[in-house]
């Protein structure tokens, strides 16, 4: 879910209420996701033909060493609610 519309304890009940069975709700991408909003923003004011080269290197490889850090130190420990991106799993069986 790429949208905070629901709490975590919701997606959970909504998930088993529909039959899911190991139901999963975490977080994703805490520092990466403000980082490339940033950036986003920041890019949106100019025009792409003149965003240098060494600025996309830093946006692309800040983002993927900020998801590294997010996903070894923050999303393990840190309550889903504190993320924009949710990752949903579960089972469905017979």
């Amino acid at each position: 879910m790429d949208v905070h519309a629901f709490e975590p304890g919701e997606l959970r009940r909504l998930l088993a209420g529909a039959g899911f069975t190991d139901v999963r709700v975490a977080g994703e991408e805490l520092l990466a996701n403000g980082f490339g909003w940033l950036c986003r923003t920041l890019e949106s004011t100019a025009d792409p033909d003149h965003v240098p080269m060494v600025w996309r290197n830093f946006a692309f490889r800040g983002y993927l060493a900020l998801q590294r850090l997010d996903a070894a130190l923050l999303e393990p420990r840190l309550p889903a609610a504190l993320f924009y991106n949710l990752v949903l799993s579960g089972r469905k069986g017979p």
